[in-house]
């Protein structure tokens, strides 16, 4: 009976062992998976979604917030509370250089844009698909604008909403960036500036021209 007793304690010893142990790794991953805050939350109303933010605030010297770093960015669906992470092709460019902007619904919320990666253009969602198309990983609408004789990636930047349907952001090296307008309704990509005959647009794998007509 003492041998087996002690057996027991032996074994229930060791099993409390574990059971802390596998408790520590689990709070110490689950610490790690949520270390970062939520910065900002993107609303459409329209449709029930929103788009959470989540990275880092950097202080000062002070412990003043300085800047904020976003790294990554989630879908929450409000109606069955589903939340999708949203994944770009090149994620560090975009959380190293700040390449994720907040202003990410277009006016009338039928649309939502997000970035690839600096070098990779941006993705436009259908805000009535874009649970699905972004838990299926499916990108639907990709553009970005590529120099015809250089095979370098241009830095995209967003610019601003112009109208329900037509984003503007730049693209381009070094100081040299040109300003484009993309008609998501029509999937054409305009200039005011005549140097960009010199690039073309790329719309999911089409290569498109890019018209320099005047626009407002």
């Amino acid at each position: 009976m003492r041998g087996i007793t002690r057996h027991k304690i032996g074994f229930l010893a060791a099993a409390a062992i574990m059971l802390f142990m596998a408790l520590y790794y689990m709070s110490y991953y689950f610490e790690e998976q949520t270390s970062d805050e939520v910065l900002h939350v993107s609303h459409n109303e329209k449709y029930g979604l929103s788009v959470e933010f989540f990275g880092e605030r950097v202080l000062n010297d002070n412990a003043v917030p300085e800047h904020q770093i976003i790294k990554s960015v989630n879908l929450h669906d409000h109606s069955d509370s589903t939340v999708i992470r949203y994944e770009p092709f090149d994620p560090e460019t975009l959380e190293q250089t700040g390449g994720y902007f907040i202003n990410v619904w277009s006016p009338d919320g039928e649309y939502l844009l997000l970035p690839l990666g600096r070098g990779d253009g941006f993705v436009v969602f259908s805000s009535k698909t874009a649970m699905t198309d972004m838990k299926s990983e499916r990108k639907p609408l990709t553009i970005r604008v590529k120099n015809k004789s250089l095979p370098t990636a241009l830095w995209h930047n967003f610019e601003d909403w112009r109208d329900e349907q037509t984003f503007r952001f730049s693209a381009g090296q070094t100081n040299s960036a040109l300003v484009f307008d993309f008609d998501i309704s029509n999937e054409m990509v305009t200039s005011q500036n005549p140097a960009a005959n010199l690039f073309e647009a790329h719309i999911n794998t089409r290569a498109m021209p890019i018209i320099t007509d005047q626009v407002e």
